[in-house]
C-alpha cells in the first residue's frame, strides 16, 4: 500500500466510525468530550496517529469551531500515541508502515484500532478518562493518560501515585499473559 491510499482509508476509516475532517486533523465530538486525532511525524516515529481529548464541561468556549482549537493548549490530555502494534515495546508499538500491508488488511486493523481506543469514550467517557489516568495498563501495556491539573481536579480524582511493586508485578505479569495469547492467536 502507498502512501496515498493510506491517507485515503485512514480519511474513509474516521469518517465511518464518525469523525469529522478539518484540515489535517480528525474530530470526535461527544457528548462529553471532543476527542482531536491527527497524524504524527516525530524523530522516533515517522508515521504514527496520535490523539488528545477534551472535557466539554471544563470549558466555557466549548462551542469554539475544531479549526480554532489548539491541539495542545486547548484539550485536558496530553498527546497519547495509538499503539497500533499494542504488545510491541518502544517505538514499533505505535509506528505503522503502511507498505506492510495490503490495503484491506490496513482498513481491518485500524477500525480495530478505532474500536478498542475510542468505544469506551462513547459508552462512559469520564469514567474511561478517570481508569485512564489512574490505572497503568487499562489503556494499553504500559500506558496510562496524562492530565491537566485542571481536569483531574474537576474530575474528583486523585493524583495518579504509582502502585505498590506487588500490584505493579501482577499488572506486567497480565499484559505478558495477554501479549502471549495475542501472539499466538496469530
Amino acid at each position: 500500500m502507498d502512501k496515498k491510499e493510506y491517507k485515503r482509508i485512514t480519511a474513509k476509516v474516521f469518517k465511518e466510525y464518525g469523525f469529522v475532517k478539518v484540515k489535517s486533523k480528525f474530530y470526535l465530538d461527544l457528548d462529553e468530550v471532543l476527542i482531536c486525532t491527527r497524524y504524527s511525524g516525530i524523530s522516533w516515529c515517522r508515521n504514527c496517529l496520535s490523539f488528545v481529548f477534551r472535557i466539554k464541561s471544563l470549558h466555557r468556549d466549548s462551542e469554539k469551531a475544531h479549526s480554532e482549537l489548539d491541539y495542545f493548549e486547548d484539550f485536558d490530555s496530553g498527546e497519547y500515541n495509538l499503539a497500533f502494534n499494542r504488545y510491541a515495546r518502544g517505538n514499533p508499538r505505535y509506528e505503522i508502515k503502511e507498505e506492510a500491508y495490503t490495503a484491506k488488511a490496513y482498513e481491518a486493523k485500524l477500525k480495530g484500532l478505532l474500536e478498542r481506543y475510542f468505544e469506551p469514550f462513547k459508552n462512559n467517557a469520564l469514567e474511561h478518562i478517570k481508569k485512564g489516568y489512574l490505572c497503568p495498563g487499562y489503556i494499553d501495556p504500559y500506558d496510562r493518560f496524562v492530565l491537566v491539573g485542571q481536569a483531574v481536579d474537576n474530575l474528583g480524582i486523585p493524583y495518579y501515585e504509582r502502585p505498590d511493586d506487588e500490584t505493579y508485578e501482577k499488572m506486567l505479569n497480565q499484559w505478558k499473559k495477554e501479549a502471549e495469547a495475542e501472539r499466538l492467536a496469530k
